[in-house]
C-alpha cells in the first residue's frame, strides 16, 4: 500500500509540473525540469502535452531568447539550466538527477523510480511508468515467435504428450564366445600378458601362473601307485611260474587219470592268470592319474586356443586361487552381440517386451556419446515370477563401426506416457517459500497474462521430465504465461 501511495503521488506531481510549464508559455524538451512545489521529480518524457515551440528564435515572457531545444537556458529566478542536464538543483537547493534511483518525495521518503513492475503494469496498462500509454508488445517478437516483453517471454499453454524417460545400466553380451582355462589343479596368477580388448593369434601367451599343491600328498600318491605296480608284477610272475610248473609235470605223467586231473588244474591256472591280468587296467589308470596330478602341479601358462578378441580376463578373488576347469580367458570375434540391462524384478518397472529403447554408449573424456535404437527382445513382463532373472535383452537396430562397447552403456526407456497433458516449460514455474525451519513449504506458481498484464497464479505440478512440468491445476490450454531464462 505504501508503494501504491508513492506512485500516485509521483503521478500527481508530474501532472502539476506539466501545468506549470504550460502556464509559463515556455515549452522545452528537457528531461529534468524544476518545480516550485516539489523537492525532486523524475521524468523521461520527451513528448509533453503542452504546445511545443520548435522555433529557433523566440523569446520568453521575461524577454530572453529561446530555441525550444536549447541546452543552455535560465529559469525565472536567474538559475542556469540544461535541458538534458543530469545534475540540477531543485528550488530547495537539493541536487537531482533526471534518472536518479534515489529521490525523495514531499514527505521525505526515499523512492526508487523503478517501482514494482507488476504494480506499474496494473496501474498503467502494461506501459511505461507514468506515461499513461499501453504497450501491448505489437510487432515485438522473439526469434521463436513468442511475444517479447520486459517481463519475460510469453508462451501459450498447450496440451501435448508428456513422456518421462528413465534409464538402466547395460552391457554388451557377445554370442560367439569361447573360453580357456588352466591345466593345473590349483594355481596362483603370476601375470597377464595381454589386456581386455586385444586381438590375439592362436598360441599367443595370455597369462602365466604358479601351482599350489601339497608336496607330501603328491609323494603319498606316488608311493601308492608304486605299491600297486609291484603287487601286480609279483602276482603276475607267480601265476606264470605256476602254469609253467604244471606244464612240466604234465609231460612226465604216464597215468591217464593223473594226466586228466593235471590238465584240469592247468586250465584253472590259465583262467586265474587272465583274471589277474585284467587288474592291470586299474594299475595303469592309477599311474595315468598320478602323472596328470604331477603335471597339474607344475607352473605354466595359458595360450590362446584360436584367433579372437580377448573379451574378459578373470582374476582370482582375494585370498583365492584358480582351480582346474575355471574359465579364465573369454574370447570373441565380436560379430554377434546384444545388450543386456538390469530390470527391477521387485517393482516390475523397466523396459517392456517389444518396446523401442535408446541405447547410449558414453564416450571417454573429449569424446561424444553414441546413441543407437534398439528393440526389447526379452523382459520380465513376459516371464513367470519364478523365471524372472532381472535382465532385459535388447537387439540393436544398427551396429555402428568404431564403437567402444566396453564404455558405460545406458538403456533409456519410456517410463510414463500421458496424452493431452497440460505441459509448460521449466522456465515458467517458480516457487514461493513460506514458513521456516522444518515447517518450510514451497508452493509453485506461474505468471499468467490477463489483459496483457502478468498475474501471479498458483499451480499444482504433478510430474516433470527433462524439459517440461505437467500441470494438474492452475492453468488451462491457451493461457499465456511468462517464461524466464
Amino acid at each position: 500500500m505504501l508503494n501504491r501511495k508513492k506512485v500516485v503521488l509521483v503521478s500527481i506531481m508530474c501532472a502539476g509540473s506539466i501545468l506549470l510549464s504550460s502556464c509559463g508559455g515556455n515549452s522545452q524538451t528537457t528531461t529534468d525540469n524544476k518545480t516550485a512545489n516539489s523537492n525532486t521529480s523524475e521524468s523521461n518524457t520527451t513528448d509533453n502535452k503542452t504546445s511545443e515551440n520548435k522555433s529557433t528564435g523566440n523569446k520568453t515572457a521575461d524577454g530572453r531568447k529561446t530555441d525550444g531545444k536549447s541546452t543552455d537556458n535560465k529559469t525565472a529566478d536567474g538559475r542556469k539550466t540544461d535541458g538534458k542536464s543530469t545534475d540540477n538543483k531543485t528550488a530547495d537547493d537539493q541536487k537531482t538527477d533526471g534518472k536518479s534511483t534515489d529521490n525523495k518525495t514531499a514527505d521525505g521518503q526515499t523512492t526508487d523510480g523503478r517501482t514494482d513492475l507488476l504494480y506499474l503494469d496494473a496501474l498503467n496498462g502494461n506501459g511505461g511508468a507514468g506515461d499513461g500509454k499501453t504497450d501491448k508488445t505489437e510487432n515485438k517478437l522473439n526469434s521463436d515467435n513468442s511475444l517479447k516483453t520486459d517481463f519475460g517471454k510469453v508462451y501459450d499453454v498447450v496440451k501435448g504428450t508428456f513422456d518421462k524417460e528413465q534409464f538402466v545400466l547395460g552391457e554388451v553380451c557377445y554370442e560367439d564366445v569361447w573360453y580357456d582355462s588352466i591345466e593345473a589343479n590349483e594355481a596362483n596368477l603370476i601375470e597377464f600378458k595381454v589386456n581386455e580388448g586385444d586381438f590375439v593369434k592362436k598360441g599367443d601367451e595370455i597369462l602365466t601362473y604358479e601351482c599350489v599343491y601339497d608336496k607330501a600328498e603328491q609323494k603319498q600318491k606316488e608311493l601308492d601307485v608304486e605299491r600297486m605296480e609291484k603287487e601286480y608284477s609279483s602276482g603276475l610272475h607267480q601265476r606264470q611260474a605256476e602254469i609253467k610248473a604244471i606244464k612240466n609235470e604234465l609231460k612226465n605223467l604216464k597215468d591217464s587219470s593223473e594226466r586228466k586231473i593235471k590238465k584240469i588244474e592247468l586250465e584253472k591256472m590259465k583262467h586265474s592268470l587272465i583274471k589277474f591280468e585284467a587288474t592291470k587296467k586299474r594299475v595303469d589308470k592309477a599311474r595315468e592319474d598320478l602323472n596328470e596330478y604331477i603335471a597339474g602341479n607344475k607352473s605354466g601358462s595359458i595360450r590362446a586356443s584360436k584367433d579372437g578378441y580377448v573379451i574378459e580376463l578373470t582374476k582370482p578373488e582375494e585370498d583365492s586361487t584358480y582351480k582346474k576347469g575355471d574359465s579364465i580367458v573369454k574370447y570373441s570375434m565380436k560379430e554377434k552381440f546384444h545388450i543386456e540391462a538390469e530390470d527391477d524384478v521387485s517393482t516390475g518397472i523397466g523396459p517392456r517386451y517389444g518396446s523401442t529403447v535408446k541405447v547410449v554408449v558414453e564416450g571417454q573424456k573429449g569424446q561424444d556419446n553414441i546413441t543407437v535404437s534398439g528393440i526389447v527382445k526379452s523382459a520380465n513382463n513376459i516371464q513367470s515370477t519364478e523365471n524372472m532373472q532381472g535382465r532385459v535383452y535388447v537387439e540393436l537396430l544398427e551396429k555402428p563401426q568404431n564403437v567402444n562397447w566396453s564404455n558405460n552403456i545406458k538403456v533409456y526407456y519410456t517410463h510414463l506416457k500421458v496424452e493431452d497433458a497440460i505441459i509448460v516449460p521449466f522456465g515458467a514455474v517458480q516457487t514461493e517459500t513460506t514458513g521456516g525451519g522444518t515447517e518450510t513449504e514451497e508452493t509453485p506458481f506461474v505468471y499468467v497474462y490477463e489483459n496483457d498484464v502478468p498475474q501471479k497464479r498458483f499451480v499444482r505440478v504433478v510430474d516433470e521430465n527433462s524439459d517440461y512440468y505437467r500441470i494438474a491445476e492452475g492453468v488451462s490450454e491457451g493461457d499465456k504465461i511468462a517464461v524466464f531464462d
